[in-house]
């Protein structure tokens, strides 16, 4: 496996992904899209060219919006991957990874709804090493 390459499943491990290459963009986003499609305060990706991602394993499609298309493991239902009419982008769920700590994020998406109710995330929000 390459250096730059990382491994991620879902919870039941059916559903396999390597990366090979880092993120170009790791971020967090707290709209209500995303803190649904969670069930958590925040979503939490890491960007990759298509051609740098390879998947193995059965995923179900979900539309969340007219422009966002969400997979998830058929068997365990574990959120996988994001993409958003772009073709150029492969959003990754950065929860989903082996080794996690890897990356930090360098871009932060609030819903202003949030307020001071917004999580500090001190630690996730660093510049990319």
């Amino acid at each position: 496996m390459p250096e730059s390459a990382h491994k991620l499943s879902c919870a039941c491990g059916q559903v396999q992904v390597e990366t090979r290459s880092l993120p170009y963009r790791v971020g967090v986003c707290h709209c209500i899209t995303c803190r649904k499609a969670q069930g958590a305060p925040f979503n939490f990706y890491a960007v990759f060219r298509p051609e740098a991602v390879t998947l193995s394993g059965d995923v179900i499609a979900f539309a969340s919006t007219d422009k966002v298309r969400r997979y998830s493991c058929r068997k365990c239902g574990s959120p996988i991957y994001s993409t958003y009419l772009r073709e150029d982008e492969f959003y990754v769920q950065y929860g989903s990874f082996e080794d996690v700590g890897t990356f930090h994020a360098n871009l932060r998406i609030l819903d202003e709804a949030l307020g001071a109710m917004a999580p500090s995330l001190p630690d996730l929000c660093q510049p990319l090493r």
